[in-house]
């Protein structure tokens, strides 16, 4: 019985061991640890693409907005690499010594050594930290230079892809690299992130650091946070502390409370703390008054309220970039105080909805969620309908709180673009790659259906070509492409592609010559007129129709014709002459005011007149002609 009694109370003591240490595991796999890195480039080119230095912004906002025990570290580099905020465990006194040392952050560096800045900045990442997510956020604007001597700089660069690429993939480092400028060596950036799982994103205007920066941290630390529309959110009482971030740009905000009352920058609480810059504000409030809050201030999309609370919605870690057919399988669970709740009466009174919305457009796409069992609510993103930037927002929502996460994906439709030209009286197809995503050095291609081996091959530029012949003109044809990703998985896709036609050349039409026609053309070219296409056109209708019969009836009737419209034209003229100097006015009896009887006597005087008038005309003509005489002599 003894026996019996202790050997029960061993296996109880097992299975209790047993549950104790299955759920820590499970609150370790809700609540993973973070380390999240950032590493600033303070070369002397950032004068030039970073001339207000919005990079300390950023980095303020960055660490202000960090939670509380996550581990994070910051470091600058140029030629070479300091340590600006010392790696640790994220605390009040951590974010005030960051926000101060982030003025620190200056462009007078000399070089560009990113060798250096990523090895320095991972120097403890060596080990294996199973259940610790790990984020490095690089920035620079450059080209990897350590040296005048260009050697120097490409064995640095090669360095970094064989020897501290491969250190980041073993040790799953998942790296973020922000280019600043479009003179960025963006190959080399672009292989960092896409083969450790990280984002890579390109920023033309420095002003827009501080929001990139934030997305990056809401990516990284998966803060908790509550619905935010229309400027307005509700506190439940499980929330203890609030952190509101607005992208505001100097305008002034108020912070409405439950009771009307009103916050701002100017008048605030001591225990509130607000923080302002050019571009945002950070409104951190502890132990918020539970009810409906509101932000008199513009909206914009990219405004968060993010909380610290015991009752967390947890989301699976999730991909930045798909290609197409690629599942996105979502998990979200709630924990309080650190444990998943299973409890069916609790799991009951939530709803939980999973909505994809397109970054370019108002559609949105809303997923089928179930529960299934252990606390997960299940759901999938079909992205066969989706392409470009895309958001993915889970929400949960009970009778007392209201959760949400959001998380920005990117779909790739094809990564795969084909170009066709015709060279030659062949089509020329040319394959360029997405490496974002696809092992430039794992790709084949090659035609379905089609007698003969077509393959694409790689040529010097960089693209995957083939040339087909012209029975191929006008065809429809499939590609079959088989690829590999950056992180090993295996591609497949079929893209069905219409080849252009190839006109054939049509050989020009050619005219018999007479004897006539080449003495014409000699005659021309010793004049060296230039001539017209339309009198070539007419030149040659005359030169084909010489020698048909002349139709003597047709010129007869036309030169009758032309005759009888000149006599009937002139004879009308004439009589038009005749009518207008018959109408020319005379001086009647009836038309004057001159009385009857003096009729005769005013018919004298003009005749007078004008005797006198011819008189003096031939006296002046005598004169005229005694002049010429003396002239002459």
């Amino acid at each position: 019985m003894l026996n019996t009694a202790i050997n029960n109370m061993f296996n109880y003591l097992i299975i209790l061991v047993a549950l104790l240490f299955s759920t820590q595991i499970l609150g370790n796999n809700a609540l993973p640890v973070k380390d999240i890195r950032i590493v600033i480039d303070m070369s002397g080119s950032m004068k030039k693409n970073d001339p207000l230095n919005h990079r300390t912004k950023a980095v303020q906002l960055f660490s202000e907005v960090l939670p509380d025990g996550i581990q994070s570290g910051i470091w600058t580099f140029a030629a070479e690499v300091n340590m600006l905020i010392k790696h640790g465990t994220v605390t009040k006194n951590w974010k005030k010594s960051a926000f101060n040392k982030a003025n620190k952050i200056h462009s007078y560096g000399l070089y560009t050594n990113i060798e250096k800045a990523l090895k320095k900045s991972t120097y403890d990442w060596s080990k294996p930290e199973p259940g610790k997510e790990k984020h490095l956020i690089l920035l620079t604007d450059g080209y990897i230079d350590i040296s005048k001597d260009a050697k120097k700089n490409t064995q640095s660069r090669e360095n970094v892809i064989k020897q501290v690429l491969p250190f980041l993939k073993k040790n799953k480092i998942n790296v973020h690299s922000i280019a600043l400028s479009e003179f960025a060596d963006h190959k080399l950036l672009k292989k960092l992130s896409s083969k450790t799982g990280g984002s890579y994103v390109v920023i033309k205007n420095a002003s827009d650091l501080d929001r990139h920066f934030f997305k990056l941290f809401q990516s990284t630390a998966k803060p908790d946070t509550i619905p935010f529309k229309r400027n307005k959110f509700t506190v439940d009482k499980s929330i203890n502390d609030l952190t509101i971030v607005l992208f505001n740009n100097n305008n002034p905000t108020k912070l409405v409370r439950p009771d009307k009352n009103i916050w701002s920058y100017a008048k605030h609480p001591k225990k509130i703390k607000w923080v302002k810059s050019d571009n945002y504000e950070i409104i951190t409030i502890p132990k918020p008054t539970e009810g409906s809050w509101s932000v008199d201030a513009p909206l914009d999309p990219d405004n968060k309220v993010m909380i610290v609370t015991n009752i967390r919605l947890h989301v699976n870690k999730l991909p930045t970039v798909l290609l197409p057919n690629d599942p996105m399988p979502i998990e979200a669970t709630i924990s309080e105080d650190g444990k998943i709740i299973t409890k069916k009466d609790f799991i009951n009174i939530l709803d939980v909805k999973s909505v994809v919305q397109n970054k370019d457009s108002i559609s949105r796409k809303i997923l089928d969620t179930k529960y299934t069992e252990n606390g997960i609510f299940k759901a999938n993103v079909n992205n066969q309908s989706l392409k470009d930037r895309n958001t993915l927002t889970v929400t949960v929502r009970s009778p007392t709180f209201t959760r949400e996460f959001q998380h920005e994906f990117n779909v790739i439709q094809t990564p795969v673009l084909i170009e066709k030209n015709i060279e030659d009286k062949n089509i020329i197809l040319n394959a360029t790659i997405n490496d974002s995503v696809i092992d430039r050095n794992n790709v084949n291609i090659k035609i379905l259906k089609h007698e003969g081996q077509h393959l694409f091959n790689k040529n010097n530029i960089g693209k995957w070509s083939v040339a087909l012949p012209q029975l191929f003109s006008g065809k429809s044809i499939d590609l079959l492409v088989k690829a590999k990703r950056h992180n090993g998985q295996p591609f497949e896709q079929t893209q069905s592609v219409k080849l252009p036609e190839i006109i054939q050349s049509v050989a020009p039409v050619k005219v018999q010559k007479t004897k006539e026609t080449k003495k014409s053309e000699a005659t021309s070219e010793k004049i060296n007129v230039p001539v017209t296409a339309t009198e070539q056109n007419i030149d040659t209708e005359k030169k084909i129709n010489k020698n048909e019969p002349v139709n003597w009836i047709m010129v007869f009737a036309m030169v009758l014709t032309i005759n009888i419209l000149i006599f009937t034209g002139g004879y009308f003229l004439y009589k038009k002459y005749i009518k207008s100097a018959k109408q020319t006015p005379r001086i009647d009896a009836e038309e004057t005011d001159t009385p009857l009887e003096d009729k005769d006597e005013a018919e004298s005087t003009l005749n007078a007149e004008t005797t006198e008038g011819l008189d003096e005309i031939e006296d002046l003509d005598v004169n005229e002609d005694k002049v010429n005489e003396n002239t002459a002599k």
